[in-house]
């Protein structure tokens, strides 16, 4: 009864014509796969996955399509939940087609992506963004790593009025750690370049230093130095900079505000002393994606070198 309640609320949320244009849109997107999907397995495998993608996408929610007899509900009915589970797992034994077909095409569109902006243009940014996926009641696949939990650090958070609060140490549940590539210009929607998904337990185990490493290879041998990276704070490392200017790259790299760097006369402050009392060069309304608002931001800039490379300028 509940997951009825769901579904018919979530109908009710999403008028058919919304509904109909995210097909459309995702009918488009994957065409490309379909055509060659098409040339290397049966039409009914096609057409299972297909399905399956509208399916994800409809309920895309932790708590929902963890299996595949929920999947294989979802993709038909209750009563042939039977038949729907066996038709997703058709699909994913056929021995004539892998993930590498699905990279490869959002790999093509990404670079038509590429190209068009070169011709507009307009520089060309590369998006760099890690995450997790939990999945904490799962513990029989030999292939779950531990990865920190951000519910359980949402919910870890002091509140007023509530006391005793845990402690500050990170909770690990099961789950599966992973990279995305997006390339995005001055204007417009970003084009996906790459999601990978990998592990440090099990079978195909991998080191984060690792993943990274062969990505931006690729990205520096596909790209070159004509793109401008974006790294949020978790690649704020010595490290990972001098791999940058190892490879003579562009990169904006958002350093975390108690590093240490170099100004301007060579002293080692922390980053947000760099700024203080400094005052903005530019203003423009930033969307508040938590309060729902515009708010009124400031920049300033100013060069600084970093102490394990005090002859580069930064």
């Amino acid at each position: 009864m509940n997951t009825t309640a769901k579904q018919t609320n979530s109908e009710q949320e999403w008028p058919p014509s919304v509904a109909l244009f995210y097909q459309q849109r995702l009918t488009q997107f994957t065409q490309s796969i379909l055509d060659e999907l098409t040339a290397l397995i049966d039409v009914r495998l096609v057409r299972t996955f297909s399905q399956l993608l509208i399916t994800l996408l409809r309920f895309r929610h932790r708590n929902n399509g963890l299996l595949l007899s929920e999947l294989g509900e979802h993709l038909l009915s209750a009563r042939q939940a039977p038949a729907g589970t066996k038709r997703i797992a058709n699909l994913l034994r056929c021995p004539h087609w892998s993930h590498t077909l699905i990279q490869k095409g959002i790999r093509a569109k990404a670079q038509t992506f590429y190209e068009q902006l070169h011709q507009q243009g307009q520089r060309v940014l590369v998006l760099w963004d890690e995450s997790v996926m939990e999945k904490p009641e799962t513990l029989a696949s030999e292939d779950m790593g531990a990865v920190r939990s951000s519910k359980a650090r949402r919910l870890k958070r002091i509140r007023p009025g509530y006391f005793n609060p845990p402690d500050g140490k990170p909770i690990c549940v099961p789950g599966l750690e992973w990279l995305g590539i997006l390339l995005a210009g001055t204007s417009g929607a970003p084009c996906l370049y790459e999601f990978e998904w990998w592990t440090r337990r099990g079978e195909h185990a991998r080191q984060r230093a690792d993943v990274l490493k062969e990505t931006l290879s690729e990205l520096t041998e596909r790209f070159g130095q004509s793109v401008l990276h974006v790294f949020d704070r978790g690649y704020a490392s010595q490290a990972w900079l001098g791999k940058l200017l190892t490879a003579k790259l562009r990169g904006l790299i958002r350093w975390q505000t108690h590093y240490h760097l170099l100004n301007q006369a060579g002293v080692s402050i922390k980053t947000w002393e760099l700024i203080r009392g400094k005052r903005s060069v530019d203003h423009r309304l930033v969307y508040d994606a938590v309060h729902k608002c515009h708010r009124k931001t400031g920049i300033v800039y100013q060069p600084v070198r970093h102490p394990a490379y005090p002859d580069v300028p930064l």
